[in-house]
This record gives structure tokens, C-alpha cells and sequence, in this order.
């Protein structure tokens, strides 16, 4: 593990957080909810990646527009905001992603998606409800066996190539 990195988040996590904040913020929200995760995920990944999770561009609009949002990156926002506990139950559930791809394993873009599925108690470390947006993101065919299958296809260390 990476004494900079505590959590084992790839840079490419990172950035979907940060873009997850400025959606909320954008909205004008002061917090961070497991919707505004998917957001900053979709938004933020490779065009190739996005194209292999959503079969056509209509299900990435279509996903936006369910979460409240549109297909365009909201702007750098620099607020504090605060993290609703499903949020954080969420990244909990995407770091236990990781983890069970392999102890080496930095928590991947998609590994945020998979948490939104299976998210878990930062107290507990157990399986919790999954939220809403969990329905949102499978009724456009991203549910949690979907998701793995595309993350066995990345090469480690591609889970992402974040479009900047």
C-alpha cells in the first residue's frame, strides 16, 4: 500500500470523487450522495470505457437524466460538501471491490460502480441496502455482473484512462 495513497484509490478515483463533488456541489447540494459517485464515474471515464459500458449514447443520457443531471461535466467547484452515509457505504463497497480482486489492486472508476451494488458500513465492514441509484444503474444494464465482466476485460492499470 501506498503511505500517499491510505485508501488505494487509483489517480483515475480520485478524479471521479473529485468530478462526484463538483456534481453535487453544481446541483447545489451540500452533500455528496451515491448519485452524484455515479456521475462523477460516468463523466469522468474514457470515451472507449464509456463506450463499452453503455451500448448505446442514449443509456449514458438516459442515466444522467434519471440521476438528476445532464450528459455535460458540471465545473471545478472547490466547497466543502459532506458525504451522506450512503455515499460513503458506496466507496466502502467499491474499496471491498478491490480488495477482492487481489491485495495489490488499486480501487478502480468501476470499482466505485460496483460499490454503489454492494455497498458496506464503515463501522460494521458489513453488507448494507443498496440505495436507488443502484435500480438506476441496472436498469441501463449496468448491474453488478455486468460491471465485473467489463473489469476482467480492462488490463490492470486501464481500468479508466480518464478523459481530462
Amino acid at each position: 500500500m501506498n503511505a500517499g495513497n491510505p485508501f488505494n484509490f487509483s489517480d483515475d478515483a480520485r478524479l471521479c470523487l473529485l468530478q462526484a463533488r463538483c456534481e453535487s456541489l453544481h446541483a447545489g447540494s451540500r452533500s455528496l450522495g451515491p448519485e452524484h459517485v455515479v456521475l462523477g464515474v460516468i463523466k469522468t471515464i474514457s470515451p472507449v470505457l464509456r463506450g463499452q459500458l453503455f451500448h448505446e449514447p442514449a443509456q449514458f443520457h438516459a442515466l444522467c437524466t434519471a440521476l438528476g443531471s445532464h450528459p455535460a461535466r458540471a465545473p471545478l467547484c472547490t466547497d466543502d460538501i459532506i458525504y451522506l452515509t450512503e455515499a460513503e457505504e458506496a466507496i466502502a463497497g467499491g474499496i471491498q471491490a478491490a480488495a477482492e480482486s487481489g491485495a495489490e489492486t488499486l480501487v478502480a472508476p468501476l470499482h466505485l460502480l460496483l460499490g454503489i451494488h454492494h455497498p458496506r458500513s464503515l463501522i460494521e465492514r458489513t453488507a448494507t441496502t443498496p440505495s436507488a441509484v443502484a435500480a438506476a444503474l441496472t436498469s441501463v444494464e449496468l448491474g453488478a455482473e455486468r460491471l465485473r465482466l467489463v473489469l476482467e476485460r480492462v488490463p490492470a492499470g486501464r481500468e479508466s484512462r480518464v478523459s481530462r
